[in-house]
């Protein structure tokens, strides 16, 4: 009789731990878009396969955790922020930041997944000025990638304060500031010009970096979701993600994408 009783009080132990270690909830698949080639390296992607990146690779192992099926969406910056915004495909996720344009900025997760920091990129043959205003800024000639806009410039590009030049890869802009004709600097996120400098294999000292917190100052990126994506789900996204936080995994995907 003992013998039974302890049989079953261990069966309900391991179905207890089982229960305990599986997803808490079945999802319906959801629907991940990736701005192509110009989301490096938070997305990364080969023509729309080999889906990889700082981003994707994150929500790939949380997808892992609970179970949850990944539909890949790849477009064009454009028609990538145009199909966000016509909201036609449901329980979309993308990533996103709170200042941002909505709807990347409408719906994010309450954990952050890091902290961006943006950067002027110079030629080492003609450094950027340190930079504590916009003001220092006047007389310059910026390059900006092509879909992104900053506030805290505007005035200053209306004004003809900051002359800005548009280009649609990283490789185009390296080129113009390498080139020096006109004199230039690269504005972009430090994440991504680190990436994308060292997937161009630019010789070191070809170029500076000139943090300018005081003009952009650091913001957190989130995961951004659908106004139809489940809450619960969003809470377990969140569990998740503080979990590779605090043991570390989360961290260890960033540097893969930096170093």
């Amino acid at each position: 009789m003992r013998a039974l009783q302890a049989a079953v009080l261990f069966s309900l132990l391991l179905s207890g731990l089982t229960a305990a270690a599986a997803p808490p909830t079945a999802y319906p698949a959801i629907n991940y878009f990736v701005a192509q080639k110009q989301s490096r390296p938070f997305q990364i992607e080969d023509n729309g396969s080999n889906q990889h990146g700082m981003i994707t690779e994150l929500l790939q192992q949380i997808a892992a955790r609970l179970n949850l099926t990944i539909h890949y969406h790849t477009l064009p910056f454009r028609r990538y922020r145009q199909a966000l915004q016509d909201n036609t495909i449901p329980l979309w996720i993308t990533y996103g930041a709170p200042h941002w344009a909505a709807p990347q900025s409408t719906r994010l997760g309450n954990e952050s997944i890091t902290t961006i920091r943006h950067s002027l990129l110079s030629s080492s043959r003609m450094p950027a000025p340190a930079v504590h205003s916009v003001k220092d800024l006047c007389g310059s000639n910026l390059v900006l990638m092509d879909g992104f806009y900053y506030p805290e410039l505007d005035a200053a590009l209306n004004n003809g304060c900051i002359k800005g030049f548009r280009v649609r890869s990283h490789k185009a802009a390296f080129l113009f500031v390498d080139r020096n004709a006109p004199p230039s600097m690269f504005l972009e996120m430090t994440y991504r010009i680190r990436y994308n400098r060292a997937q161009e294999q630019w010789p070191a000292g070809s170029f500076i970096l000139t943090d300018i917190s005081a003009i952009i100052p650091p913001y957190d990126l989130h995961f951004a979701y659908s106004e139809d994506m489940p809450q619960a789900l969003i809470d377990h996204m969140d569990e998740e993600l503080r979990r590779m936080k605090k043991n570390g995994e989360l961290e260890a995907i960033i540097e893969r994408y930096q170093n």
